[in-house]
């Protein structure tokens, strides 16, 4: 017996003769139950829902018949042969099982599943084994299906986190191997020695310098590539990302230039800025 997703289907393979001297070769997949409930998705415009719903099952049946054998070469032809069948079966069997909706609602893997079912069916006919069919009319799968949709939520929303703060680690790094840079340190001195005492102060202590002009609050962060973040009555707006195109200009120099725009000429920064909308964590 193999799964297709969470369902089951049992194997049966036959060899027999056939007129004039041919052999008939068969693999048939017997599904466990004839019914199953399954969830499935739902749409109601552009919003979706998930459903369960009973679903009904054929049996999927794939054979060839009239296949002449040369006595010498009987085996290799023979495993040929089964591997064919074996593939097209499989491939049917999965493409089935996804079109009826009897699969994992989110992301099975097609050519995964393929594989494992084609694997599952020649090592049965190495075996020279057939399953007894011991079907059932109705099983329940939705339960396990929505279980399996949040796991992989879960997974997902997990290696986005691990993603974040790979790149925040990343970013770190970058600042700090910045920071030991002779040039950066010159151009910081330039950069405090041309903004406020509250500013300086603001940097030190929380790593971003904030602008207040008529466009809004906008937090410039003193981190290689970082990302400026506009408020509008302290709500936030978006993030905007403008840097030099020679980037080995210091990042001091980086930062004063930001400052400098959004202080003297803030409507050519947000124009010439990419704009980003942060998506909620």
């Amino acid at each position: 017996m193999i799964r297709i997703g969470l369902s089951r289907w049992f194997i049966q393979a036959a060899k027999t003769p056939a007129p004039n001297g041919h052999v008939k070769i068969s693999l048939t997949m017997v599904p466990q139950a004839s019914r199953f409930r399954v969830l499935v998705k739902h749409w109601h415009g552009l919003r979706d829902e998930l459903v369960e719903r009973d679903i009904e099952v054929e049996p999927i049946l794939v054979e060839r018949s009239e296949l002449r054998y040369d006595l010498e070469r009987k085996a290799l032809r023979e495993a040929t042969v089964w591997q064919l069948l074996a593939g097209e079966l499989a491939s049917s069997a999965v493409e089935s099982c996804l079109r009826q909706g009897i699969v994992d609602c989110a992301g099975y893997d097609r050519a995964a599943g393929i594989w494992l079912v084609k694997t599952a069916l020649m090592k049965n006919v190495e075996r020279g084994q057939s399953d007894v069919p011991e079907t059932t009319e109705y099983i329940d799968l939705a339960a396990d299906m929505r279980a399996i949709r949040e796991e992989r939520e879960r997974q997902r929303i997990e290696r986005e986190r691990l993603a974040r703060n790979a790149y925040a680690a990343h970013v770190e790094e970058l600042a700090r191997r910045e920071r030991e840079r002779p040039e950066t340190k010159l151009s910081f001195e330039l950069l405090y020695s041309l903004i406020s005492a509250a500013e300086k102060k603001e940097a030190e202590e929380k790593g971003r310098i904030t602008i207040r002009n008529v466009f809004g609050e906008f937090r410039i962060p003193v981190a290689t590539y970082g990302l400026v973040e506009r408020y509008v009555d302290k709500v936030y707006e978006a993030s905007y990302c403008i840097v030099f195109k020679d980037h080995s200009i210091p990042l001091g120099d980086e930062c004063l230039m930001k400052i400098a725009l959004l202080k003297t000429d803030p409507q050519k920064f947000l124009k010439t800025a990419n704009r980003f909308v942060r998506r909620a964590a």
